[in-house]
């Protein structure tokens, strides 16, 4: 049904009825005839098919561009000046207009040229579709959905160039490690880097720091950042082959230590700036990027697969913003950190590899559909961008994807990814939890109904911008809510409740990081050469991931990374359920009350205690916690206390109601997990 709205790189819609057409000469689609006979020989050479389909008196036209350099050309040249080609250039001036112009060129030569507006290939189509349509017809242009992509791109700003900057600087202190004379017994054979931030998969490029490179070109009043907000370009330093280390696991340690200690003491201050030395690595500061440093670590796999991203991402250019946009959605719905960059990064490869892709827009649509329509309980994500998998390789992924399932596909990991990268066939990306993967695909179908319905009725203004919110009356369905500290969030323009999405987002996201939060902005004076400096400030991720490996057993821990408003807590249904007692996993646990006792069910999670330690791990970025439903532990004491009472004493009886009614709250607690996420998705679809 909407297979016209999938298939092209952007679209744009004109009212047809305004348009006179000559049936003779065009035949019965008059107008849409003759508007497509003019883009096409605007656009030639830069599209490679256009087409239209009518709907509500407005045709809708779909454009596919060519993957060439052409396309990029802010110049449409014409004939020469010369009176050879008198009459050609009186045809591309009755064509072009006033838009023609006289022009010499590096060249030497002079021809009719036009030329358009725009930095990216996407706005000069645009440019020249609005202009010919405009002189030929004097109608109107919109072009829908096209504001999305500035949520991942900015009109003024070249991502792309930023990190090229990353990367010369990444190699530039390559070079360094390998040629400087560190003082220490053995050479650096290699340096290696997997950093999403160097591969275009970073949400926001890294900027350059003020105080740790002298040419930044941020300037905000005198005043600097005092950490930088991202986390810092991770490098492995491989040493030569040495039988001299450590077999010990501390003695290890404390060899590598010294060795940091000692390179740290031979950086050279004049390149180097803010280094402090931990006990499992040192972070730095150079050419205004913040680095943190490890030795002989083992990156030989996640070496390979970064080499294939970053490859997808040279070949296909829109890929990165695709994916970019894809992580900013994701973390919209609050799933940060629950679905992994890797597995959005193989979803953007796939379908970058199977469909011909140009466009930001477009590529997020078809990773929507693909998530839609993809069966990974009954297929493996195969990514294999190069085509180095063989048959018989593929036929033994395979088989080993039908071991891991099981006859029922209900065994093994929810997403099944293999790349050239993982070896035995068998996969090495963490996977999504099934109820996290039911979640998002659900979010997938409702947010790409809603993008075809703005395309198919020609939504003006940022009506889309309702795929990236979340209903104020969702949060009703989380167990608690954690209202983090407005003070430490340095980006507002990625709120998943208040979004007003402008063409500005991206570059208001860029300065607001460059900022960062007021409470740590220093000012700088021109007698003190450095100040102090937090590498990798991320208060609110940290927290998460200590939450998480903590009580990842006990609950789902949901929030935005680009703006952590509030973390919402959604306790498993099997959380409270009472356990045997076993010393090994006693922590947090507390004895059942007395007529509550069952075989092998003696101890229940302590509800008390691990709210205590919650609010202590995030005692410095909460502000408020609202507790909405505790009533899986109050109504049980309460009838238990009046058993008590009223009941005669009869223990196996009492035994017996006990079992049955825990049965009860089991299945009462499970059915209220899966109602609030069906709710929340019915919530969000009569919202958008």
């Amino acid at each position: 049904k909407f297979q016209f709205f999938n298939q092209y790189d952007f679209y744009l819609s004109v009212n047809a009825d305004k348009v006179d057409g000559n049936l003779v000469e065009y035949g019965h689609e008059a107008a849409s005839r003759k508007i497509l006979r003019v883009l096409n020989t605007a656009l030639f050479a830069r599209a490679k098919v256009i087409t239209a389909t009518t709907d509500s008196r407005r045709l809708k036209i779909g454009i596919k561009l060519l993957n060439t350099a052409y396309v990029s050309h802010r110049v449409t040249r014409g004939p020469s000046g010369s009176s050879e080609h008198v009459d050609l250039a009186k045809k591309f001036k009755k064509f072009w207009g006033k838009k023609v112009e006289l022009r010499r060129f590096f060249d030497g030569s002079v021809v009719h040229a036009c030329v358009w507006q725009g930095s990216n290939p996407f706005d000069i189509v645009m440019d020249i579709c609005s202009y010919i349509l405009k002189e030929h017809f004097n109608v109107k242009v919109t072009y829908p959905l096209n504001e999305m992509r500035y949520l991942v791109s900015s009109r003024t700003i070249d991502v792309v160039d930023m990190v090229k900057q990353a990367n010369l600087a990444f190699e530039s202190l390559t070079k360094f490690f390998k040629t400087a004379d560190l003082k220490i017994p053995l050479k650096v054979a290699a340096v290696e880097c997997n950093a999403a931030a160097l591969r275009y998969s970073n949400l926001y490029p890294l900027q350059k720091h003020a105080q740790l490179s002298k040419d930044s070109s941020f300037d905000d009043g005198g005043k600097i950042s005092g950490c930088t907000n991202y986390a810092p370009i991770v490098v492995n330093l491989k040493f030569d082959k040495s039988s001299k280390w450590p077999q010990e696991e501390a003695a290890l340690k404390a060899a590598k230590l010294a060795f940091m200690i000692r390179i740290a003491d031979h950086l050279p201050v004049t390149s180097f700036s803010n280094v402090n030395v931990l006990p499992s690595h040192f972070d730095f500061g150079y050419m205004g990027y913040s680095f943190r440093c490890v030795l002989n670590v083992e990156m030989e796999k996640s070496m390979q697969y970064h080499t294939m991203i970053n490859a997808v991402h040279t070949r296909f250019v829109s890929s990165s913003s695709t994916l970019r946009l894809l992580q900013r959605w994701c973390a919209s719905h609050l799933l940060s950190g629950l679905i992994s960059l890797e597995v959005l990064e193989c979803i953007v490869c796939r379908v970058y590899c199977d469909f011909e892709v140009n466009s930001t827009v477009t590529g997020f649509i078809r990773c929507l559909e693909f998530l839609t329509t993809f069966d990974f309980a009954r297929n493996p994500l195969i990514v294999d961008p190069n085509n180095q998998f063989t048959g018989e390789k593929l036929a033994d992924i395979n088989e080993e994807f039908d071991k891991a399932r099981g006859e029922s596909y209900i065994d093994g990991p929810s997403v099944y990814i293999i790349t050239p990268a993982d070896e035995a066939s068998k996969p090495s990306i963490s996977s999504p939890e099934r109820v996290i993967l039911s979640r998002l695909l659900a979010l997938s179908e409702m947010s790409l109904q809603h993008l075809f319905q703005c395309l198919k009725t020609n939504s003006h203004g940022n009506s889309w911008s309702k795929i990236l919110r979340v209903s104020t009356a969702s949060f009703a369905n989380y167990s608690v809510l954690l209202r983090v500290d407005p003070n430490i969030i340095c980006d507002k323009t990625c709120s998943s409740t208040d979004h007003l999405c402008s063409a500005d987002s991206f570059d208001k996201g860029l300065r607001s990081s460059a900022r960062g939060p007021s409470f740590l902005r220093q000012t700088l004076y021109k007698n003190i050469e450095q100040i102090d400096l937090l590498h990798g400030w991320q208060p609110v991720d940290e927290a998460i991931f200590k939450l998480r490996y903590r009580f990842g057993h006990l609950a789902l821990f949901f929030y935005n990374q680009y703006m952590p408003e509030v973390i919402c807590i959604l306790w498993r249904p099997d959380a409270f359920k009472p356990a045997p007692f076993l010393a090994r996993y006693s922590e947090f646990k507390r004895p059942i009350d007395v007529v509550g006792w069952s075989n092998d069910t003696l101890v229940v999670t302590n509800y008390e205690e691990v709210m205590a330690e919650i609010k202590y791990i995030c005692r410095d970025i909460v502000v408020d916690i609202k507790v909405q439903n505790d009533n899986f532990l109050q109504p049980r004491m309460e009838n238990a206390r009046k058993k008590q009472k009223t009941a005669p004493v009869d223990i196996e009886s009492d035994s017996h109601t006990d079992s049955s009614s825990e049965k009860e709250d089991e299945t009462s607690s499970s059915n209220a997990v899966n109602s609030n996420d069906e709710s929340s998705t019915e919530e969000e679809s009569d919202d958008e």
